[in-house]
């Protein structure tokens, strides 16, 4: 096996581990807004107006910490013993100051919204419109629990039979953080190419005329600092035929690390409104 197979090897296994991100023990996959976008059953622009808590069971006096039991073995209740099962209490909803003794594997969030812009989804959810949206309590089971009340977001996910569901692994971000690109996909670019093209994460072609015609190879960080793609691109199929990213000016001062970091987050960041 000569250097350049195995420089291939490498190359090939890199791009797998960063197409893949553990979030405290959820794992998501790595995936460009365009991909999140076509996946997803809604996509809003929305206003967090409230966070509360409710238990999954029934029950009103969880322990704190499970303690591990040892059940003798199962004999069937004499008839006199039988008795109707009592209906489950009802549900209250507990506020974040309440949560301090139960355990968030035990609980949901409900987060009540204010819907501003609905990219994806209208004809289940109105623009202008208050809406509750779920998710699990807990991190480490992909529940998203660090929306802020009084915060816009934009917000990717799926329809459950609790309801509009978000979890880690879709597309949430803070509406300030999208990018103007990316404010230009949701609204025009990343439907219109949903069935058109596919984003391939962790895919080298090797050589470049190898390439599929309806494949965008997607590798994040492989060679640069940033996510250019992410930011400043879309996949999208040229007049040829082929789909290929969008090269954009921004793109292109990403790639070359030409002062584009702060998009990716940081506190001098400078805001946008998703519109």
């Amino acid at each position: 096996m000569d250097f350049s197979s195995l420089s291939l090897i490498f190359l090939l296994f890199l791009a797998y581990l960063e197409t893949t991100q553990m979030v405290l023990g959820c794992q998501c996959a790595h995936r460009h807004p365009q991909q999140h976008f076509c996946q997803a059953e809604f996509v809003i622009r929305a206003k967090v107006m409230s966070k509360t808590f409710e238990p999954i069971m029934p029950s009103q006096s969880l322990p704190t910490t499970p303690q591990p039991t040892t059940k003798p073995p199962w004999r069937f209740p004499a008839v006199s013993k039988l008795r109707m099962a009592k209906p489950p209490k009802t549900l209250r909803p507990l506020s974040e100051g309440q949560m301090e003794s139960w355990n968030t594997w035990a609980m949901r969030l409900r987060y009540m919204v204010q819907v501003e812009k609905v990219y994806k989804g209208e004809e289940t959810i109105l623009a202008r419109s208050k809406i509750e949206i779920v998710s699990p309590a807990d991190s480490g089971m992909c529940g998203v629990t660090m929306l802020e009340e009084g915060q816009k977001y934009l917000l990717t996910g799926s329809f459950s039979e609790k309801g509009p569901t978000i979890h880690l692994c879709d597309w949430v971000v803070e509406s300030h953080l999208v990018t103007k690109t990316q404010r230009q996909g949701l609204k025009y670019v990343y439907k219109k190419y949903c069935d058109e093209c596919i984003i391939k994460p962790g895919v080298i072609y090797w050589p470049p005329e190898a390439k599929e015609k309806d494949v965008c190879a997607y590798n994040p960080y492989l060679f640069h600092e940033n996510d250019c793609a992410a930011l400043y691109s879309a996949c999208v199929r040229r007049p040829s035929g082929i789909c290929e990213w969008q090269v954009t000016n921004k793109m292109k001062r990403c790639q070359k690390g030409g002062g584009m970091k702060l998009r990716s987050g940081g506190r001098h960041a400078k805001r946008h409104s998703v519109s």
